[in-house]
């Protein structure tokens, strides 16, 4: 199934998902620094998740980890008392240690993959939030 976002490029949900459960997975198994992190937290505050349940994790841990409080068993108890005790934190978790544990031919650390996470996470900003090409004004940087 494509959506496509009020005239932007096409975009495939599935493929959608699958990096929004991995960056969840990174913010859960707190890859990077908490600068890289928070930087994280901070470019993905105005974007909606696809998933309703991506959004109630990320609110989460967004809470949790300015505090330095994040942790697996803070995290479930946090979103418990929110009213959320079915989220399956495993299945983020799966997700990351997908990715780490997949050997590299080039030798790519952790901050890589962060980064390489980071970066898919802005490009599905950009492309959500994107200003539509407006024609009128002769202004060749809009995106056809």
């Amino acid at each position: 199934m494509v959506i496509s976002l009020q005239g932007e490029l096409p975009m495939d949900r599935v493929a959608v998902l699958q990096a929004e459960v991995q960056i969840l997975g990174t913010l859960c198994n707190q890859a990077g620094t908490s600068e890289q992190r928070a930087e994280l937290i901070q470019t993905l505050h105005q974007y909606t998740f696809l998933d309703s349940e991506h959004q109630i994790l990320f609110e989460s841990i967004r809470s949790l980890l300015p505090r330095d409080r994040l942790s697996n068993v803070r995290l479930a108890v946090h979103l418990n008392n929110r009213g959320f005790p079915d989220v399956d934190l495993e299945k983020y978790c799966a997700a990351w240690n997908m990715i780490v544990k997949t050997p590299s031919q080039r030798g790519f650390g952790m901050v890589c993959v962060v980064f390489a996470l980071a970066c898919v996470a802005v490009a599905v900003i950009v492309v959500l939030f994107a200003p539509p090409c407006d024609d009128t004004s002769g202004n060749r940087s809009c995106r056809a």
